[in-house]
């Protein structure tokens, strides 16, 4: 486990788990393992460390991720809690939630925050289903998401999932891609309150992701055949770019600029055809592939290797303005600066 992470354009947080034996408490569940986790903040371009620290963090099914916030602050999830972290080093909790907190996400503003944790039954029983189907949890369990609007930790809404799932948000809603007919898939912005709005319709072979990666701008990802196919639109679904990619590089992970003027995809490199069906964790790599876009126009700013492969990712981070990328490749943190 490890992250990388800019707290702002001359400081990076990096993080990684100490080597040792691990821990479960009398109290915990199966899946949940205390870890010993080093952090570091490296000045840039020196790379001299201001910060370092160790925490004993509670993870649930491997799950850690970091996420950078304004003012040089930070996300991380401690078993049930999110911890707020600084440029110190020093957590504090910041929500508590009845289960095991899943993953979790800001919108561009970062004044909104989608959670996702697995909470015992007997919590909010008066929550309304989002799909029809069968939990794949125990019964005792269920997956449940919530928006919160980080200013005043109001609780905008609470659905329950058969299935783990992610949901991009922007200030007014979040968006789904629900098919129409054959290959027609509709993106929708569901709205906090008022009505479902269809953005744009695509031609996909795959159900497609979308996501906000600033507050009017959606990136999408959908299917040619087996060729993955990359857009960026505006709320008004004018179109800026699309393009294919080959087909080898697959199970892509997706981290914008808190600008949104760039974004990193990364995937894992193939030497010949995977079959895509396959899950992330079985599939043989060498390492990923960083590429690094342009938001407006497409172009390919930086390509460069990433191993060992990551597949929760963890191992990039692009600076709030875009004009650097961070990536832990062979053992060593290459710092990139990028023309405007």
């Amino acid at each position: 486990m490890m992250s990388l992470n800019f707290l702002d354009e001359q400081h990076l947080l990096f993080t990684f788990e100490m080597p040792g034996l691990l821990y479960r408490q009398q109290n915990g569940a199966e899946d949940e393992l205390d870890r010993k986790i080093r952090a570091f903040v490296l000045v840039l371009p020196s790379g001299t460390v201001e910060a370092d620290s160790v925490w004993n963090i509670r993870v649930h099914s491997n799950l850690y991720r970091v996420e950078s916030l304004d003012n040089g602050h930070f996300f991380l999830n401690d078993g049930n809690d999110l911890m707020q972290g600084d440029a110190d080093l020093d957590l504090k909790p910041a929500l508590h939630f009845p289960g095991p907190l899943l993953s979790w996400g800001s919108d561009p503003t970062g004044g909104l925050l989608t959670t996702l944790s697995q909470d015992p039954t007997e919590v909010d029983k008066n929550i309304s289903l989002s799909a029809s189907g069968k939990s794949s949890l125990p019964r005792q369990t269920r997956l449940v998401l919530r928006t919160i609007n980080r200013n005043t930790n109001a609780l905008l809404s609470v659905v329950q999932l058969p299935s783990i799932s992610t949901l991009s948000v922007n200030v007014s809603g979040y968006l789904t891609a629900e098919r129409i007919k054959g290959t027609i898939w509709a993106i929708k912005l569901n709205h906090f309150t008022g009505p479902i709005e269809e953005l744009t319709r695509v031609d996909s072979s795959c159900t497609p992701t979308a996501r906000f990666i600033s507050t009017s701008t959606i990136y999408m990802e959908t299917c040619v055949g087996f060729l993955p196919a990359l857009s960026i639109l505006d709320l008004a679904t004018h179109k800026h770019w699309d393009r294919t990619t080959p087909g080898e590089l697959l199970c892509p992970l997706l981290t914008a600029s808190r600008s949104g003027n760039r974004f990193i995809r990364e995937t894992f490199a193939g030497h010949a055809w995977i079959n895509p069906s396959l899950k992330c964790e079985s599939i043989d790599t060498d390492g990923q592939v960083i590429s690094v876009y342009d938001s407006k126009n497409g172009k390919v700013k930086l390509t460069a290797p990433a191993t060992p492969a990551v597949v929760s990712g963890g191992n990039i981070s692009i600076s709030p303005s875009g004009q650097r990328v961070a990536i832990f490749d062979a053992g060593v943190i290459k710092v990139f600066d990028l023309s405007p």
